[in-house]
C-alpha cells in the first residue's frame, strides 16, 4: 500500500477542490501520431456565480500526482475548450478540455528545406526558428547519420516532425516541461540517454499490473518486410569521359545510338537539363534548339524535354554513332528488404510513392524505416496498473512482456499511450497500451496522402509573400451648413388690414390683399383699391 495525492494547477492557483474526479476525469498521452489531452468537469451549483479561479480559455493547466512523496508531473497544456451543460435539470456543469503543449507547438508553420543534415540538427532548428518560446530540445537524440533531403511546406511543426520521424523510424513527443523528445525509442537504452526504461515490467507473478486488464494480441495484417520507394528524380551525369569519384559523381552516357537512314527522331532514356545538354554525331558536335520553338533552319538537332526525344533537322546517314551527354533527371527507385522476416512469415511486399524523395539516399531510408515499423508482428499489449510507480510511467518508455502464460519471453515493447483515469480523489490507474512493431491506422493513412498532398504543392523561392497588417485609427469627420437663399414658392404683397385680419386674413394667411398675381387670395368685398406700403411674403402657387 501507499499513500498518493492529485493536484491540478490553473498557473499557480490550485483548483483541484472544484474538480469532479469521476469517469470525466482522463489525461490521455499518445506518442509520435496524436496530441494528448486531459479532460475533466467542474460543478457550479451558485450559476451563474462561478467557483473562485474557474479556467479560462487560454489558461495552462498543470497535473502532479505523488505516491509516497515522490511528486511527479504527468500533464501540461492550454485550455481550448469550456463548454457548460445541464446536469440533473437545473445544475450547470462545465466540461473542460485541455491540449497538451502539442496545441501551442502548432501556433505557426515551417516553411524549409533540409539537406544533408543530422535528424538532431533538424528538430532543434524547427524548434528554434518556427515554435513559439518555452520550448527546449534537451532530449533530442543525435543521429550521427545525415538526412539526405526533407522539405516542409507551410506545415505544422508537430506534422513536420511526425513525417521526420517516420523517414527515419523514429518517434517523438512533448514532455509536461515542454521538453520535445525526439529519438530512436527501440534503441539500446545504456548507449543513449534519450532511451528510458519503465519502471515495472508485464509479467505474470510480480504483481505490478492489474492481471485481469492484461491483454497480448499478435497480428501480422500490417506487416511491411519488402518495400518499393518511387520517389521524385535526382540528376546524374552523364559525360564520355566518366569520373565517378567527382563531384557529382559522373558517368558514361545511356542514350548512344547507330542512326538509321531516313530516320530523323530518336526518343531519349531521360530527360536531360538542355542548358547541359551535348549531341554528337560520328564525332562532331552538334547545334541544338528547343523543339517546335527553335527554328528548323537554324540548328541542327531539335531537343524535346516532354517528349524524351531529339529530332534531326536532316537525314542523320545510316551507321553513326549518336551520343548523348549532359545533366539527366533520373527517376527515384529503391528497393529494400528483411530477409529474417521475410525467412520466418513470408514476403509482404508495400510500395511508397513520394515525388518529394529527391535522392536514392533518402529513398532507402523511407524504405527502410517502414521495415523498421512493419517488418515484424504486430504486438499490441494492454494492461492497467496502480503499482507505487504508476507516476512514473511515461509515453515512450521500453517495457519488457515476460509472461509464460502468453508464451512470450522478453519482448521489448514501447509505450505508446497512457491514459491517467481518477479512482479516487487521491488515486489514479494508469491505463497503458504497448506496441512491438507499429500498426497502421485511419489517421496515419490521412496523414500520408496530407504530407504528400502539402509536399508537392511547390512555393518557389521567388513567391512575394503579401502581408495584411491591420492597422487601427480614428477617423473624424465635421459638417458645416450653408443656408443660400433662393427663389421660392412665395411673392410679396401689402399687409392684411385689421379689417382683413378680422375676416379671417391672419387665420387664412395665404388669402392676401390685392389681386392674385400679388400672392393674394380672393379679394373682401371690402378691400382698398390701393396698396399699402408695407409688403410681407404671401404664397402665391398660382396666377390670374
Amino acid at each position: 500500500m501507499y499513500t498518493s495525492s492529485i493536484q491540478v494547477l490553473d498557473g499557480t492557483n490550485d483548483i483541484t477542490s472544484i474538480i469532479e474526479f469521476d469517469n470525466t476525469f482522463n489525461i490521455q498521452s499518445v506518442l509520435t501520431k496524436e496530441k494528448g489531452q486531459f479532460t475533466f468537469n467542474i460543478k457550479a451549483p451558485q450559476a451563474p456565480t462561478l467557483p473562485a479561479n474557474m479556467p479560462q480559455i487560454g489558461d495552462e493547466i498543470y497535473v502532479n500526482y505523488t505516491i509516497n512523496s515522490n511528486k511527479q508531473l504527468i500533464f501540461g497544456g492550454t485550455v481550448v475548450t469550456i463548454e457548460p451543460i445541464v446536469s440533473g435539470g437545473v445544475l450547470l456543469l462545465y466540461q473542460i478540455t485541455v491540449a497538451d503543449w502539442g496545441f501551442l507547438l502548432d501556433s505557426k508553420v515551417v516553411k524549409n528545406n533540409y539537406a544533408g543534415m543530422d535528424p538532431h540538427d533538424i528538430v532543434v532548428d524547427i524548434i528554434a526558428n518556427f515554435c513559439p518560446a518555452g520550448f527546449t530540445t534537451n532530449h533530442v537524440q543525435m543521429g550521427n547519420f545525415l538526412v539526405s533531403t526533407i522539405k516542409f511546406n507551410y506545415q505544422q511543426p508537430s506534422k513536420c516532425l511526425e513525417s521526420l520521424a517516420k523517414q527515419i523510424g523514429w518517434d517523438w513527443y512533448i514532455d509536461p516541461n515542454k521538453d520535445v523528445h525526439f529519438y530512436f525509442a527501440e534503441g539500446n537504452p545504456g548507449g543513449s540517454s534519450e532511451v528510458s526504461v519503465a519502471p515495472i515490467t508485464i509479467d505474470d507473478t510480480s504483481g505490478q499490473i492489474e492481471w485481469p486488464t492484461l491483454d497480448v494480441q499478435q497480428d501480422i495484417t500490417n506487416m511491411k518486410n519488402a518495400v518499393y520507394v518511387v520517389g521524385g528524380t535526382y540528376a546524374k551525369d552523364y559525360v564520355l569521359s566518366p569520373n565517378p569519384a567527382a563531384t557529382p559523381p559522373q558517368y558514361a552516357p545511356v542514350d548512344v545510338y547507330t542512326s538509321v537512314a531516313g530516320t530523323f527522331v530518336y526518343p531519349l532514356a531521360y530527360p536531360y537539363d538542355q542548358s547541359t545538354l551535348t549531341i554528337t554525331l560520328a564525332g562532331a558536335g552538334q547545334s541544338i534548339g528547343t523543339d517546335q520553338q527553335t527554328d528548323p533552319t537554324t540548328v541542327q538537332v531539335l531537343y524535346n524535354d516532354q517528349g524524351r526525344l531529339i529530332r534531326f533537322t536532316s537525314d542523320p546517314g545510316s551507321g553513326n554513332k549518336i551520343v548523348v551527354q549532359g545533366e539527366a533527371q533520373v527517376p527515384i527507385l529503391a528497393f529494400v528488404s528483411d530477409a529474417a522476416s521475410i525467412a520466418e512469415y513470408g514476403e509482404f511486399q508495400d510500395a511508397i510513392v513520394d515525388t518529394t524523395i529527391l535522392s536514392i539516399q533518402e529513398a532507402q531510408e523511407r524504405a527502410q524505416a517502414d521495415i523498421d515499423m512493419f517488418g515484424d508482428p504486430v504486438f499490441t499489449v494492454k494492461f492497467n496498473t496502480i503499482s507505487p510507480y504508476t507516476n512514473q510511467l511515461s509515453i515512450g518508455q521500453q517495457i519488457v512482456l515476460n509472461s509464460a502464460k502468453f508464451g512470450v519471453s522478453n519482448k521489448t515493447l514501447i509505450i505508446k499511450q497512457i491514459n491517467f483515469v481518477a479512482r479516487t480523489k487521491f488515486q489514479l490507474e494508469a491505463q497503458v497500451q504497448c506496441l512491438g512493431s507499429d500498426n497502421v491506422t485511419f489517421n496515419d493513412i490521412m496523414l500520408t496522402l496530407l504530407q504528400q498532398n502539402l509536399g508537392q504543392t511547390n512555393t518557389p523561392d521567388s513567391t512575394v509573400l503579401a502581408i495584411l497588417i491591420p492597422i487601427e485609427e480614428e477617423l473624424e469627420l465635421t459638417d458645416a451648413v450653408t443656408i443660400i437663399g433662393a427663389s421660392g414658392p412665395y411673392v410679396w404683397a401689402p399687409a392684411a388690414t385689421a379689417v382683413q385680419n378680422a375676416e379671417g386674413g391672419e387665420m387664412y394667411g395665404s388669402f392676401g390683399y390685392g389681386c392674385f398675381a400679388l400672392g393674394g387670395g380672393l379679394p373682401y368685398a371690402d378691400d382698398a383699391p390701393a396698396t399699402t406700403p408695407s409688403p410681407v411674403i404671401r404664397w402665391g402657387f398660382f396666377t390670374w
